[in-house]
């Protein structure tokens, strides 16, 4: 896979700045998905990203287009959506109630096993977006993503020391997979793929921090490398190369300390993504990723 354009990196001095950057990037690649697709898919991480992410769709207000939004989570923690683990849950304690139905759950029951979870929560995608799909692959609008210390993204852990952590393949497409060990609390979780990940249209981080500087670095220096470098091959981050090219970087100061060299973006502007479907599917079809 060659990138021919770097990550678009816009850089906030504080909180509310990182806001209105994320709500000026929504805002626009909504009106441009608006124009092409029904309904829009978008899968948005848990951690410190609901509260953010909720109170920026609240000050955006009608711009957003409810009725055609599908919230979905990229990973979800085995436990019930009351507990305040449950990143579903977290998304549904800060909208309106009004707005609920448009954020679906992953059917979560305690007793199932990961295999069935996993299962579960695939026909839900299938049902939900089909046919918005690059071959046999789930084909999310938009994801959003954080990023933790270690380098996780979603529940995609990195290896640690002689230990390479693999996904396992639970389901018939690999949309979804397991997690029994997470090295954070709560173990057992269900995540997307990184082939669905980079399947993606658009695909934007949101990190703040600088115990994230070096994650953030990293990723900056796979997104920009025709190959993944050696080092940033243990940071599941850095191996999200949506295949289009489509990837943005919303970040704080902090988060930002370790970058040299990054290609200005327009300050008044958001880029617009300027691919169509039907010029990637024959790029993507045959493309494979490892996690």
């Amino acid at each position: 896979m060659v990138f021919h354009k770097p990550p678009s990196v816009i850089i906030s001095k504080d909180q509310d700045e990182l806001k209105e950057n994320v709500q000026k990037f929504l805002t626009a690649r909504i009106q441009h998905l608006l124009e092409y697709h029904g309904n829009i898919n978008i899968g948005v991480s848990g951690g410190s990203m609901p509260k953010l992410l909720c109170e920026v769709w609240k000050e955006m207000g009608t711009i957003i287009p409810w009725k055609k939004m599908r919230i979905f989570m990229v990973d979800e923690r085995i436990v019930p959506i009351t507990h305040p683990d449950s990143n579903y849950g977290q998304y549904i304690a800060e909208l309106p109630e009004e707005l609920h139905k448009y954020v679906i759950p992953a059917p979560i029951q305690e007793q199932d096993s990961l295999h069935q979870a996993a299962h579960n929560y695939e026909t839900t995608l299938r049902k939900e977006i089909a046919p918005e799909q690059m071959g046999s692959t789930a084909r999310f609008d938009i994801l959003l993503l954080g990023v933790g210390p270690d380098g996780h993204t979603c529940s995609i852990f990195p290896s640690t020391g002689t230990e390479r952590r693999r996904l396992p393949k639970l389901t018939d497409f690999n949309w979804v997979s397991a997690v029994s060990d997470s090295p954070k609390p709560p173990p057992k979780r269900i995540t997307l793929t990184m082939p669905v990940l980079n399947a993606a249209k658009n695909v934007a981080f949101i990190i703040t921090g600088k115990e994230k500087a070096h994650v953030v670095k990293s990723m900056y220096t796979a997104a920009t490398s025709n190959t993944l470098p050696l080092a940033s091959q243990s940071i599941p981050a850095a191996q999200v190369r949506p295949m289009n090219n489509n990837l943005w970087y919303f970040i704080d100061d902090a988060a930002a300390s370790e970058l040299k060299s990054i290609p200005p973006v327009p300050e008044d502007a958001i880029p617009p993504a300027d691919d169509e479907e039907e010029e990637e599917e024959e790029e993507g079809d045959d493309e494979e990723d490892e996690e």
